[in-house]
């Protein structure tokens, strides 16, 4: 198969020093943006006061922030968040939940709903679950341009081989090794066995002179970075050198080319799944809400939680693990944590679609 896609997508939209905009950021705050909008517009409707929607900004932003991250954190590697608690703080480098964002969510609207607009939660959620959906979407495409949180191997024509998200992406764009290379490239070849393969070129910097520095170089910093290895997951490379393969060298205006074939080993986007099926959700229940949703309490909400994490549990069967404690589990942490929210969704639709439930 030809058809796979090599993502080498730079997650980084321009830094300013230590100050660094990615593309994660600006679609998390994107999310909110344009859901803050539809609400207003949602909230304008209805005629109810505006100082109700800047305040449900601020509860869904600190729920969504705080649960995400301890969610991480107590649902994935407790053991290691709770020998070293001050990493709980340091979000930048990384680990949040949507089904610890969820609980969040729902404990900053219990305080919401009693201090602010002193009406059921469910008056609150029918609303704010139909821009959720739209986030979901927008967060899980940061996922994409952060190269993570995929699948597993896939033989279907639109795998994606995560260059940044691999051995030796790490290491290509560290200071120490980026000082030797200039420039790298993958290019698809074609091959007449069942591997996959792509052709990985070097372009080596001025700083080495001699062919023999060159294969030094990649001998010892580049080959064993592009050596098949698992993780500790379980979880298989995006791609890798076969060990009778050699990096053939040439030369050109000055630089040492170097280039050798890759096997790769295309994976799931699930970051796109998810996307596409939040973003269905979120139509859905816009739809749900202009033919009078609202009239049946709960019921927006209730399909909301089948919707989304019914869609999550089926995907999580393709989806690489995210930490090694799951391997060899019937189901991953993230189908056991979403089995709850769909058993809730399913009670809250049929109550809501009970006639002695119907409420405005």
């Amino acid at each position: 198969m030809l058809n796979y896609i090599i993502w080498d997508w730079n997650p980084e939209i321009f830094s300013i020093g230590f100050i660094k905009i990615r593309y994660y950021g600006l679609l998390f705050a994107a999310g909110f943006a344009i859901g803050y909008y539809i609400l207003k517009k949602i909230f304008i409707k209805e005629g109810y006061k505006l100082e109700w929607l800047d305040s449900l900004l601020m509860y869904v932003l600190v729920g969504t922030v705080l649960g995400a991250r301890l969610g991480h954190c107590l649902f994935y590697e407790p053991h290691y968040y709770l020998s070293h608690p001050l990493e709980i703080l340091k979000v930048w480098k990384g680990g949040l939940a949507s089904h610890g964002g969820a609980i969040g969510i729902l404990i900053a609207l219990y305080f919401y709903s009693k201090k602010v607009t002193h009406k059921s939660m469910l008056w609150t959620l029918d609303r704010l679950v139909i821009v959720v959906a739209l986030a979901g979407c927008m967060i899980r495409l940061g996922n994409l341009a952060n190269s993570e949180i995929y699948g597993r191997t896939t033989d279907s024509d639109f795998g994606f081989v995560h260059v940044r998200d691999s051995r030796f992406g790490h290491i290509i764009h560290e200071d120490r090794i980026a000082f030797y290379v200039d420039d790298y490239d993958f290019e698809k070849i074609k091959d007449d066995s069942k591997e996959q393969t792509a052709n990985l070129t070097l372009t080596l910097s001025k700083h080495i002179k001699t062919e023999k520095d060159a294969q030094a170089f990649i001998n010892y910093k580049i080959k064993p970075y592009l050596r098949y290895q698992k993780s500790n997951d379980g979880s298989l490379p995006n791609f890798y050198i076969n060990e009778t393969t050699s990096f053939s060298f040439s030369k050109e205006k000055g630089h040492f080319i170097a280039s050798a074939p890759l096997v790769v080993l295309p994976k799931h986007p699930t970051h796109i799944y998810e996307a596409s099926c939040y973003f269905l959700t979120f139509l859905l229940l816009l739809f749900i809400y202009h033919k009078g949703g609202l009239k049946r309490s709960g019921l927006i909400f209730g399909i909301f939680l089948l919707c989304v994490f019914g869609s999550r549990f089926f995907i999580e069967m393709i989806k690489e693990n995210q930490v090694a404690t799951e391997v060899g589990k019937a189901l991953n942490n993230g189908q056991k944590l979403s089995i709850p929210f769909v058993l809730a969704g399913l009670f809250i639709t049929i109550r809501a679609l009970l006639p002695q439930k119907n409420k405005a």
